[in-house]
């Protein structure tokens, strides 16, 4: 009788505080912006085919990068300021299934994004076409459990020069091993046979525009990565105007990989061919106030969580 009474006792107490009404959960103040509770609100579960990779297992796909293919999904400007890995295939989510063609398939597949979440929607996509995907990854979860994570520095702009160069010293003479092509050459290769390795940093790419996917590679990284770089395709080499490209085309060449030649981005755009050029989209409030997107849809798409 007394635990009865004790028990009659106590739930008389809740219900005058209102901790028993049924509205209690549903009328309780959300947790404040910024707080951890409300971080963990904004979290989406990872729901894919593929399974979400963390530091370990990722390492150990690092630690043979010869069998191993990174596809990022981002667009150039994240990459910029965000970082990657070493060596990546660039792809846009939305562009996978109709690019499916330019995505070498002989190699274990890492799809990449900022959280994980449009690396995991590619990944399913690849997965069912028959491509060998291992996993999804975030760089920044990555980065936050310990892992390095490349970031390619933009340089601070050149000084103006005292006397502008005659004409004749700014013309530069193609001397490679491998030729230079021409927009009629590259039109007519075969997607499933060829590889655009671009060499430039991610922020000229996002101003300037490259092909719809294509390898991505510095420059002065190329000869203590050539594993990432897979050698079962025929590589074009892409820069600017033909100058890196081609220097990295003569040395791929060496290193016995099948490089048909080296061409300029914007020699190619000049030639009549469009170059695809992906802009960063405008800060959501912007976009709101110019009519664009539905908040939902924005957050659904906010590269910080996905």
């Amino acid at each position: 009788m007394r635990k009865l009474a004790f028990a009659l006792l106590f739930a008389t107490a809740l219900s005058s505080t209102g901790l028993l009404s049924p509205a209690f959960a549903q009328n309780a103040p959300a947790p404040a912006a910024g707080t951890p509770a409300a971080a963990g609100q904004q979290a989406q579960a990872y729901n894919h085919k593929v399974p979400q990779l963390h530091r370990a297992e990722i390492d150990a796909l690092l630690a043979d990068p010869g069998k191993v293919l990174f596809v990022d999904l981002r667009r150039p400007d994240e990459i910029s300021s965000i970082g990657t890995f070493p060596v990546y295939l660039n792809v846009q989510v939305n562009d996978v299934a109709k690019e499916l063609a330019l995505i070498p398939k002989d190699r274990a597949i890492v799809t990449v994004s900022n959280h994980a979440g449009r690396a995991g929607i590619a990944g399913d996509v690849l997965k069912d076409k028959g491509f060998n995907v291992v996993g999804a990854v975030g760089s920044q979860l990555y980065e936050e459990e310990g892992g390095k994570i490349v970031k390619v520095a933009i340089p601070p702009p050149p000084q103006p020069a005292a006397q502008p160069a005659a004409p004749a010293a700014q013309a530069q003479v193609y001397n490679h091993k491998v030729p230079k092509l021409t927009r009629a050459e590259v039109d007519a290769l075969d997607p499933n046979k060829v590889l655009f390795v671009d060499v430039r940093r991610p922020d000229e790419i996002s101003t300037l525009g490259t092909f719809p996917v294509y390898l991505n590679v510095q420059v002065a990284d190329v000869e203590k990565n050539l594993a990432f770089i897979p050698k079962e395709r025929a590589i074009v080499t892409v820069a600017n105007r033909t100058g890196r490209s081609a220097t990295v085309g003569d040395q791929l060449k060496d290193k016995g990989f099948n490089v048909l030649g080296a061409i300029g981005s914007q020699d190619y755009e000049e030639q009549g061919t469009r170059i695809v050029k992906i802009a960063a989209p405008p800060p959501p409030r912007q976009a709101a106030a110019q009519g664009g997107a539905p908040a939902t849809a924005q957050a659904a798409a906010d590269p910080a969580k996905n």
